[in-house]
């Protein structure tokens, strides 16, 4: 089975060639390097075209998908220097921050597992993200909601978020800021682009910034560097390489975070700034990643790009739990809960080569995508616990109690000398795929694609075992019909896989739950905006449901599982010659497989908008608004709001400052429900910034 369908593939991708090689002289005449795009000018909050999609440069008006791009002026305008931040103001997209240093992020209803650079990446290993992401490094981050198993592979059919890195802009130019904000915010950015010779080109960040918090005990130091290279070698083509490193050290971190709940069932109100970590406890995480990249283009319109990606990441922290239920009077029912030292690794290894270019079939002019990709990752994880909380486990009297409401993390450094698992797990992927846009008529197109994809998994991790391999099959299609030279209709089919290491009553690994995305919307792109509207449905198959436990091995059975449906809304651009938005709205309905509804911590509705509007040609000013509708986990929160306002000023052309008011109107609220536990987001807080290009 596997060898037929690396074969389907290859005779897929074999035939659309043959299309190209049968007649090169009428690709001459066609002329067909025209159909290249060599570049357009984004304006304002808008972005002209994404490939994260089908690997195809198409512009937003003919990618069969509901896509947001939030470009760098958007970054800069709002001072967005992490991606939870920039990923809370767009379109259907949720951040969850259950504690501080873990974030999940979800679309639809499904977690985003999803993460690429310059649209290559493999799935998060643990279904979140370490620490948080700077944005300094990226030029653009591209979302392409729904299933992407065409170019993505392994992961839900929520989202998936590509960063673009910055590359040479060709000319010499460069950039310093320094920031300083509330809770002694110090930042200092560095960015530069240089000619070193007609044919070599470099660009460097770098970025150093030191915070605390208005959480208690809460402190972060992060240090960045990037650099890239770009050389246009005598033979041709361009190559690409580049190392950045991302370090980020936490003192201070909520592992798990503050009890929701009272004994008597009515919710805790803590002070914002409480926490529950322990004054000797850290989280740290380093992140380094090298790639190589290189393009031939071939005077027939055609290109070949390959490319190599090296990551590491590594995880080191010290960390204190509590749980428990506390009494409504004096607080008692907490306790100290464990203690851990926590250390994770990982290495992943991503290799891709894909030809692309134009070629002729019945009168009309098409395009093809045609490459493979191979991609590996090895994670290992270690707890030690202390023998103190071990001990707890069957004697809890004897754990130490926590009063939450005065607690100043004065609790004894352990002695961590008790294993509690670990284990070390690695994924493998060889994929090989085919997408090609049809013109098949002025005003019609149609995209469509098949991923082969062979996996493998194997290891194990705090007691699960993993041990299995399949080749999976991914179909991708779409359809697009411009209506007007503005206005298009579309419609679209995806799909995705992920592994599963549940076993059923057999003791046999469950199959890959699959995912599905179908889509049918409406696009409008005019002078410098982008609008879409999507109506979708989304669901999961297959899921490990929990049947029973048969001596201490859990059970369970794939079933249908959960689904989602809904709309989404976006605009992106400049409205007017003076007013840029970049907004949206989303609506989505989640049931499990009894038709019931499901994650309720996820909003049903959510509300995004951002803008700046220039008052004079040095001068402007704009804001930030985020609502969403009630959500429910251990308790209940009520739908809110959370406002930024934004000022910009040019004292000169090249010196600039700017000032940002997040959290306006100082709404008290939760970073989440996913958990039984949780704590507070910031408040209103202040962020002001000086830059100067030369």
């Amino acid at each position: 089975m596997q060898l037929n369908k690396t074969i389907l593939a290859s005779m897929i991708a074999s035939l659309s060639l043959s299309a190209v090689a049968q007649n090169p002289e009428a690709a001459e005449e066609e002329n067909l390097e025209t159909v290249v795009v060599t570049g357009e000018q984004d304006t304002g909050f808008n972005a002209s075209r994404n490939s994260t999609a089908t690997k195809l440069e198409l512009s937003l008006k003919q990618t069969p998908q509901s896509v947001s791009v939030i470009n760098s002026e958007i970054l800069d305008t709002f001072a967005l220097d992490d991606i939870n931040d920039a990923l809370t103001l767009t379109t259907g997209i949720q951040v969850e921050k259950p504690e501080t240093d873990r974030v999940y992020y979800s679309a639809r209803g499904f977690d985003i597992t999803q993460f690429q650079m310059d649209g290559m990446g493999m799935p998060l290993s643990n279904n979140n993200v370490y620490g948080n992401i700077d944005t300094a490094l990226f030029e653009r981050i591209e979302v392409v909601r729904g299933a992407n198993g065409l170019t993505a592979g392994m992961g839900d059919p929520s989202a998936t978020i590509n960063f673009i890195r910055k590359r040479p802009t060709g000319e010499n130019q460069s950039q310093v800021k320094a920031s300083v904000g509330s809770w002694n915010k110090a930042r200092l950015e560095g960015d530069t682009s240089i000619n070193i010779t007609d044919d070599l080109q470099a660009r460097a960040v770098v970025v150093k910034e030191n915070r605390d918090s208005y959480l208690d005990r809460y402190e972060q130091d992060k240090t960045i560097g990037y650099g890239v290279l770009q050389w246009q070698p005598s033979f041709g083509g361009t190559l690409s390489a580049g190392h950045s490193v991302q370090n980020v050290k936490t003192d201070g971190p909520l592992w798990g975070a503050l009890p929701l709940v009272y004994s008597d069932g009515t919710p805790t109100n803590y002070d914002r700034s409480t926490s529950s970590a322990a004054d000797w406890s850290y989280w740290d995480n380093k992140e380094t990643r090298s790639f190589v990249q290189y393009e031939f283009p071939f005077s027939n319109g055609w290109q070949i790009t390959s490319a190599v990606n090296y990551v590491e990441m590594d995880t080191d922290s010290y960390l204190f739990y509590v749980a428990g239920t506390p009494d409504p009077v004096d607080e008692s029912g907490v306790v100290a809960a464990y203690a851990s030292e926590y250390d994770l690794d990982e290495w992943q290894t991503m290799a891709e080569v894909y030809a692309s270019g134009p070629f002729q079939m019945f009168g009309q002019v098409h395009e093809l995508v045609v490459g493979q990709s191979f991609s590996k990752a090895k994670v290992t994880q270690t707890s030690i616990y202390d023998a103190t909380t071990v001990a707890g486990f069957s004697d809890p009297s004897g754990l130490t109690p926590i009063n939450i409401a005065q607690f100043d993390g004065q609790y004894p450094l352990p002695v961590f000398n008790v294993p509690g698992g670990g284990g070390a797990r690695e994924d493998e992927e060889l994929a090989t795929y085919a997408t090609a846009k049809w013109q098949l008529a002025e005003n019609h197109l149609l995209i469509t694609g098949l991923r082969v994809s062979q996996w493998e998994r194997e290891g194990t991790a705090y007691g699960t075992v993993y041990d299995s391999k399949d080749d999976v099959m991914i179909p991708y299609i779409g359809y697009v019909h411009d209506l007007t030279d503005q206005v298009s209709a579309y419609t679209s089919y995806t799909e995705t896989f992920v592994p599963q290491s549940e076993v059923n009553a057999d003791l046999e690994q469950l199959d890959p739950k699959t995912g599905q995305n179908i889509e049918v919307g409406l696009k409008a792109e005019f002078d410098g905006v982008n609008a879409m509207i999507a109506i979708f449905q989304t669901e999961q198959d297959n899921v490990a449901t929990f049947v029973e436990t048969v001596n201490a091995v859990d059970i369970y059975k794939g079933e249908n599982g959960f689904e989602s449906e809904g709309i989404e809304l976006d605009v992106a651009g400049a409205v007017s010659d003076d007013l840029n938005v970049f907004a949206g709205m989303s609506y989505v309905k989640i049931t499990d497989q009894s038709g019931e509804r499901a994650n309720l911590f996820t909003p049903e509705k959510t509300v995004n908008i951002a803008a700046n509007y220039a008052v004079t040609p040095a001068f402007n000013i704009g804001g930030t608004a985020k609502w969403q509708s009630e959500i429910e986990g251990t308790v209940k929160q009520d739908a809110y709001t959370l406002v930024s306002l934004a000022a910009g000023y040019d004292i000169t052309p090249d010196l600039k400052a700017n000032l940002v008011v997040n959290n306006l109107t100082d709404e008290k609220y939760l970073t989440s429900l996913k958990w039984s536990q949780g704590y507070y987001g910031a408040p209103r807080n202040v962020v002001a910034s000086i830059s100067y290009d030369f």
